[in-house]
Order: structure tokens, then sequence, then C-alpha cells
């Protein structure tokens, strides 16, 4: 589902086709804290679902280096070695130990991170393309009423958003957050278990069972 059809399906549950109480931009709005929500109970549980990789290349007496845009650093690993190897990060701290002429050899890198860089130690004295493998979980991009959410995200998990949408704008009605509310906890437990495991790259369904959810 785009946005658009987020917001039409949110309509259809509050039984407003056109916006009359409640307008596109209020619904998108809540579309969007939804799925905020959703996406934080997702990583929380497993990091590693909406997890991606980046490549940085690095140029011979520089040390630090613009990060991808990330919601959590997972793990940095170097390319240039017979295998890849994991680069163990280090407190900023310690990085003038790192300094010293005599502190590290060609296999002992060591990567530290500051504000949006990490820096490597011992400073490159090679220009390399694709050093280093970053495997991060970027962090969740708004809706608008044209994109749709992370491919990760099935059919099933968008209803999911729109149930949830549903219920944050009817939060002040007790009556019927009463009955949406055990809806919206089944769909959320559902979506929970659906990607509590990424065993591949394709989205888990979230299953019905006779007949509910």
């Amino acid at each position: 589902m785009t946005g658009t059809e987020l917001i039409q399906a949110v309509r259809d549950l509050l039984g407003e086709d056109t916006a009359a109480a409640f307008t596109d931009a209020l619904i998108l709005r809540q579309v969007n804290h939804a799925m905020r929500y959703l996406y934080t109970k997702i990583t929380e549980q497993n990091e590693n679902y909406f997890a991606t990789t980046a490549t940085i290349n690095v140029t011979s007496g520089t040390e630090r280096y613009a990060l991808p845009t990330a919601s959590r650093i997972l793990y940095i690993e170097r390319t240039d070695l017979e295998e890849d190897v994991i680069v163990p990060f280090i407190d900023l701290s310690q990085r003038w130990e790192y300094l010293q002429a005599d502190a590290a050899v060609e296999d002992s890198m060591v990567i530290y991170l500051l504000g949006n860089q990490v820096g490597i130690l011992p400073v490159p004295t090679a220009t390399v393309t694709g050093l280093l493998r970053v495997y991060y979980v970027p962090p969740v991009t708004a809706l608008v009423a044209g994109t749709s959410p992370p491919t990760e995200w099935s059919t099933d998990h968008h209803e999911v958003i729109a149930w949830e949408a549903f219920k944050r704008i009817r939060v002040r009605d007790k009556e019927a957050l009463a009955e949406i509310s055990p809806v919206c906890d089944k769909l959320e437990r559902a979506l929970l278990d659906a990607t509590a495991m990424r065993e591949s790259q394709q989205p888990q369904m979230i299953v019905h069972t006779d007949g509910e959810w």
C-alpha cells in the first residue's frame, strides 16, 4: 500500500469515505506515527529485520569517514583480507594509544565512532575502494501520498499500520478505544511473531488462524 492507500484503509475503519471530520493530512500523520511505533517494536525484538549495508571507500592519510544515516550501527567489517572480518570498536578515549608510531600493524585495525563519522586506526596509508562494509538499521522514512512502507512490510503488515493509526485517531473515545485496542494488540503480536526471525530476504506473512487474527 502507498500512503494514499493507507489513508483510505484508515478511512474505511473510520467509516468516513471522504474528508469530513478527519483530513488526509491528519490521517497520514497518524499513519506515520503508527509506522514509526511498529518499526521500533520490530527492531527492538529483531534488530536485523530492516538491516542493510553500505560500503566506505578510504583514502590514504584520512582518518574519519561519513557513516550512512542510521538509527543503529550493527557492526562494520573490513573486506581487504582473505576473509571479511568484523573490525573491533574502541572508545574514543583510546584513540591516542593507536596513534603512536609503533602501536599497530596492518591486521590490527580498530575503529571508533564520532558523531556521524567512523574513525579508522591506524590511519590508512593506502586508498582502497570499499574497504569497510557497514551493517546498519536505517531510520524509518516518513510516508507521503505516493510512497510505500519498506519492502520488508507485507500487505498484512500494512493492515497493522492502518489499525494502529485508527486507534491513535480514536484515542479520546474511550468506548471506541476499548473495542479497538484488543484488535490492535492481536495484530501487533502477529506482526512481531512474523518478524521475530528473519530466515530470508522475503517478508514473513502474518498467519490467520480459524478466520481470526
